[in-house]
């Protein structure tokens, strides 16, 4: 197989369905976990009317029935539904940033990388607007940053879809441990996990539907100035750093708490240059 940029939908159509088998997999052994539960609460509630003498039958054991009915129906259905929920999510932040994007667009995050590479086609293919070598290393640097931030948009979308799918496939296995109250907090913790991501996908939608406009828009002349690198680089690299940013702004959400500040975009950049300077050091030949 001849690589290309679509690789990075392929290997999440790739995650996703493996997801999917997962999950099918897995169903027998939740549902003997069910089972196994659904003896234990009967076997609790049998001797809670043994030792009480009440031959009535009370609310609590209809609640009981309820509940576990609940489960059994939740546990082989989970799957489609948290599909629905990431996806009425993503449609909801496309919604609400009023964009053209389509829900297919948004489980495609090659299209992104290859608006990056459309943009910055013009600077690499050309190099008569460099006069030195410094220049044409600056140009370069600039270059491979703006596509590296359509790079880092991509890869967010990509990991926010993956991450939704994996979660989803350990959920099944935690579901059972709901009916069984010493250990419910794993399955509520686990549905709960669900909706925070799915909170996630929102924001991310929102800020590629916000920004779509101007991530296709943006197109760098052959003959570019360092001018226009850079205000290309600013305008590319703050809409990566809202979608790398998006788990914080998805936990304050979830927490009520702001989680996004300048002091992010500092330690972000001091990260990025503390890497690039490990990065030079390796490659300094020694003497």
């Amino acid at each position: 197989m001849i690589p290309d940029y679509h690789i990075l939908t392929d290997i999440l159509y790739a995650f996703t369905n493996a997801a999917t088998f997962g999950y099918r997999a897995l169903i027998p052994d939740a549902m003997y976990l069910m089972k196994f539960f659904i003896t234990i609460e009967i076997v609790i509630l049998g001797m809670h009317y043994g030792l009480a003498g009440d031959s009535n039958v009370s609310v609590q054991a209809i609640r009981k029935c309820i509940f576990i009915g609940f489960y059994l129906w939740l546990i082989p259905n989970f799957h489609d539904i948290s599909r629905q929920v990431i996806e009425s999510f993503g449609t909801a932040g496309l919604k609400a940033g009023g964009s053209a994007l389509t829900k297919l667009d948004l489980f495609d995050p090659s299209a992104i990388i290859g608006y990056g590479l459309d943009a910055t086609e013009p600077l690499f293919k050309t190099g008569g607007f460099c006069l030195n070598p410094l220049t044409l290393i600056m140009m370069g640097i600039g270059g491979l940053l703006i596509l590296g931030a359509y790079f880092v948009i991509a890869w967010q979308l990509f990991l926010t879809i993956v991450e939704f799918y994996i979660v989803t496939v350990i959920t099944v296995i935690l579901l059972p441990f709901g009916l069984f109250k010493p250990l419910s907090f794993l399955a509520e913790r686990a549905i709960s996990l669900c909706f925070t991501l799915g909170i996630k996908m929102m924001i991310v939608s929102f800020v590629l539907a916000t920004s779509y406009r101007t991530l296709v828009g943006l197109t760098l002349p052959g003959d570019a100035t360092f001018q226009q690198v850079v205000t290309m680089f600013l305008a590319t690299g703050s809409i990566a750093l809202l979608c790398w940013h998006a788990p914080k702004i998805c936990f304050s959400f979830v927490g009520g708490s702001p989680q996004l500040s300048f002091d992010d975009f500092v330690r972000s950049v001091s990260r990025g240059g503390r890497t690039g300077s490990r990065i030079a050091n390796t490659l300094r030949p020694s003497k």
